[in-house]
Formats: structure tokens, sequence, C-alpha cells
């Protein structure tokens, strides 16, 4: 068994779990990093918020760390930045996350629940939860010979495949699965907990668009 490579050499993109009140009026920011290699005395930025500071320390149970790679969460202090929404994505300033506007997805509906197209929904990625709106029912696929079964249905119904394109009514730092699997991964909330999940296939628009 070959053990998979961390994604060391990929751009930065860390996750914000939490944000902990710390020594004096400061707070250290919990984060998980999931691609690239984070060092302290850099430049960062949490997206979509656009806070902007420098990385001044990295704790790891009240160690000072050199440095976090991928998988490991970790607190951080940071200059001119306190305060960060959960599920905010952390980067370097010389290359960050496109703030998404739409995006086309695959999306498996695990219960007798249906999407159809106006219809507005909660996603989960991340730590962050963010609403969309159904734009467009692209094809429903045959689960079992994954072959396009029927194109642009008005409706997609429980146990089903489909693509579909999303339109975001925030800002969303979601990315392709082919790129950054760890971020191009969601799931639909629904008023009893997840009724189905899905894979980012292509970003369509983005909010500097």
């Amino acid at each position: 068994i070959v053990p998979l490579s961390l994604p060391l050499n990929k751009p930065l993109r860390g996750v914000v779990q939490d944000v902990y009140p710390y020594e004096g009026n400061r707070q250290v920011i919990a984060c998980k990093i999931e691609s690239g290699i984070l060092k302290p005395k850099k430049n960062v930025v949490f997206n979509p918020s656009g806070k902007v500071g420098r990385l001044k320390k990295i704790l790891s149970f009240g160690e000072v760390m050199e440095k976090a790679e991928p998988g490991e969460s970790v607190g951080l202090l940071i200059d001119n930045v306190n305060s960060v929404e959960r599920g905010e994505v952390l980067s370097y300033t010389e290359n960050q996350p496109v703030k998404v506007k739409s995006f086309i997805a695959e999306i498996i509906l695990f219960s007798n629940i249906q999407i159809k197209e106006g219809d507005e929904i909660t996603i989960r990625y991340g730590t962050a939860e963010k609403k969309c709106r159904v734009q467009r029912i692209l094809s429903e696929i045959d689960p079992v010979n994954l072959i396009v079964k029927a194109k642009s249905p008005k409706v997609l119904k429980g146990e089903t495949v489909g693509e579909i394109e999303l339109f975001a009514l925030e800002p969303v730092c979601i990315e392709k699965y082919s790129d950054f699997p760890e971020l191009g991964r969601f799931v639909i909330e629904g008023k009893k907990g997840t009724v189905a999940a899905g894979i980012v296939l292509k970003i369509t628009q983005s909010f500097s668009e």
C-alpha cells in the first residue's frame, strides 16, 4: 500500500475552525491546513472577507511551531487580524482563492427530497455554510451506468445523481475538486440534516468578473 502524498506543493489553503481568546486582548485563530506549507513572518489573507495580516506565531498545544503542513490543526497569532468568521479560507496574499459566484457541480441525493431550478439551498464546505440558488439543472445521470439519463430535467428526485449549476447568494471560496479535493467537495443541508453531497466540476463565474 502506497500512502497518499501530502499536497505540500500546492498553494496554501487553510480553513478557520474557530477563534479563541489569548493572552491580554489578543485572539488565537484555530485553523486546519488543507494544502501548502504555512510559515510565520509572512502576509496572509482570509477570504471571502479579505482581511490581511502578518502571521506572527504558529501554535500547537502551547508550543511554537516553525511551520504547519496539510492535515494539521494549529492556532495562529496574526498582527492586525483578530476576529474572523468560522469557515473563512486562509492563503498567502500572493496566491488567493477565487471568490466564486457560480459553479457547476455533480451531486448525489441521499433521500426522498427533490431539487428544482430556483430552489435556495444551504451548502457546507470545510466549516463554512453558505446560501446558494439552483440556477440550472443540466442533466440527470444513471447512478449505476454513469451515463446521462435526461438532459435539462425540471427536477432531481431522491437517490439520483445529477449535474447542476449553483449561484452563490454570497461569495464562496470553493475550488474545483480536481485541483483542491479538500475544498472541492460539499454537502447540501436540509431541515433534518445532510440530504445530498457534491463535488465542484467547474467554476463558471467569480465576483471579480
